[in-house]
């Protein structure tokens, strides 16, 4: 993600999974919320593309700040000059978007953008939605304790 960065030339840099769809005019909505000087950078809500009672609670949770709630999936957006300034992803196994969030809010505030990005349950399909979930809240609270990302990952096995 930091080679990608390196070789764009705008301002706004956008940041998103390969299995997530950004919103229709999604140009626009990033323009919009940039257009207050103190948003540093977003995201968007959530939506999965399979209907599930505990995936549908997840994305309408995601309307609401919080840092168990945001992750790269939503397509993080930040000023090209925010990003340089916290020097970047850092080079984590996993987490590193949580991180990346982390950082950035202590240069102005992270937005919301009301419109969905959809994105592949597929983790929640082969791991069952219930235990991913709880999963990936054990990660970031353990993270967010000082657990190091490094050793959180084989909470995480790839799923492709």
């Amino acid at each position: 993600m930091n080679r990608g960065a390196a070789c764009l030339e705008t301002g706004v840099l956008l940041f998103l999974h390969a299995d997530s769809r950004l919103p229709e005019g999604f140009q626009l909505h990033i323009r919009r919320t940039l257009e207050d000087a103190r948003v540093v950078g977003g995201c968007f809500r959530l939506r999965f593309d399979l209907p599930h009672p505990v995936l549908g609670f997840y994305s309408w949770c995601t309307r609401f700040p919080g840092r168990f709630l945001h992750f790269g999936d939503q397509g993080f957006f930040l000023r090209r000059k925010v990003f340089r300034e916290i020097g970047g992803y850092r080079d984590l196994p996993f987490l590193e978007d949580v991180d990346l969030l982390r950082r950035v809010r202590k240069y102005g505030r992270f937005a919301l953008v009301p419109h969905p990005v959809v994105t592949s349950a597929r983790r929640f399909r082969r791991r069952g939605i219930v235990r991913q979930q709880m999963v990936n809240i054990l990660a970031v609270a353990l993270f967010e304790l000082g657990v190091s990302a490094r050793r959180l990952a084989r909470l995480y096995p790839a799923v492709r």
